[in-house]
């Protein structure tokens, strides 16, 4: 005969419960993967809208677009690609790991977003010619 767990009360299976839902994922490596994904590709996207949206609004004169507010926007995506680092890149053993996801995580941003610039554009191209 297999011996059986000792029941819980009904007040711990609630704490636990609850504690389960908020923290959900955390050590679940697949979540992390898929939060950072998300995160990256958001990033990625949203230089592609702003690239796409932004000059749309300055030919329409209804924005004008200065070299200090480029300045702001790419600072702010800095700020949010750091962000996504500091809070969904996972933490390594040692440094030489740190250094190995800190490299790979430059190189991957970068990537994105060069090719997000690329997209927006053709974008551009394709809406109001050359």
């Amino acid at each position: 005969m297999i011996p059986r767990r000792p029941q819980r009360s009904d007040r711990e299976s609630r704490h636990d419960s609850t504690a389960h839902h908020q923290f959900a994922g955390r050590g679940d490596p697949m979540n992390t993967a898929l939060r950072l994904l998300w995160s990256v590709l958001t990033w990625a996207v949203s230089i592609l809208a702003l690239n796409v949206l932004l000059p749309a609004l300055e030919r329409r004169q209804v924005l004008t677009l200065t070299g200090p507010a480029v300045a702001f926007m790419v600072g702010a995506l800095l700020l949010w690609a750091g962000w996504i680092y500091w809070r969904q890149v996972p933490a390594a053993r040692g440094i030489g790991g740190r250094i190995v996801y800190f490299i790979a995580y430059l190189t991957v941003m970068a990537l994105l977003g060069l090719m997000a610039v690329w997209a927006a554009f053709w974008i551009n191209v394709l809406i109001y010619g050359l």
